[in-house]
């Protein structure tokens, strides 16, 4: 059979080293080169797919787990096997997918999970562990953050979006807390902060405010006098 894979990404050329390996003949059509694709730059996470028809999608499931699992023992395969906790607000079923991944564990939610105005949790991928770093014990110290950055010297900062005022809060790698700045736009002191990041030379940290009129602001240091 003749084949024309269309994309030379990693999902196109590994259609296409199966589909050689099958004995059909195959052309790849692209518009960039392999070292030009998002494939080039972009590490990937794979997980079993919902769709249609279930039975079919379980085997293909399996079979890329088996081939996923061989990979990560070949060097420069680009392949690694990690471990890794999913959070549910309340206990699950078995997903539909349970056969296709004979490595999941269900694991008892650590103390504290849920409670609080606020809590940051540290995920070590390597020792599959999850560790709670803070928790709020009112909403004049924490409240409601749901988004964050990590600053260049390692500290968590995190962007309120509570009903009354935001803060951004920073804690530090042992856990300690403090105020970094205060929405004090009068009549606005209700919106979040969010989306903060800093620049790759970590000279400028960009925060927006979260509204129907957004805003964007680009804070300098001198960034070391404090913590941040």
């Amino acid at each position: 059979m003749r084949v024309t894979v269309v994309g030379a990404g990693v999902i196109g050329l590994t259609c296409a080293v199966r589909l050689l390996e099958e004995g059909h003949r195959v052309d790849v059509l692209a518009r960039d080169l392999p070292l030009e694709t998002t494939s080039a730059v972009a590490a990937a996470i794979w997980y079993p797919y919902r769709a249609f028809p279930f039975d079919h999608v379980l085997a293909w499931s399996a079979r890329s787990y088996d081939v996923f699992a061989g990979l990560a023992g070949v060097d420069g395969a680009g392949v690694t096997m990690r471990g890794g906790i999913e959070l549910f607000a309340a206990r699950q079923d078995e997903p539909w997918w349970r056969s296709a991944v004979p490595a999941l564990d269900h694991v008892p939610p650590p103390a504290g999970y849920g409670d609080g105005f606020g809590q940051l949790w540290v995920h070590d991928t390597r020792r599959n562990t999850l560790t709670l770093l803070f928790e709020s014990p009112s909403r004049t110290v924490l409240e409601l953050p749901d988004n964050l950055c990590i600053s260049p010297r390692k500290c968590a900062l995190l962007c309120e979006d509570g009903p009354v005022e935001n803060f951004l809060r920073g804690v530090t790698p042992d856990g300690k807390i403090f105020d970094f700045a205060f929405n004090a736009i009068a009549g606005r002191q209700q919106e979040e902060f969010a989306g903060s990041t800093f620049t790759p030379d970590g000279k400028v940290l960009f925060v927006n405010i979260q509204a129907s009129s957004g805003l964007t602001f680009a804070i300098w240091g001198p960034w070391k006098r404090g913590v941040l």
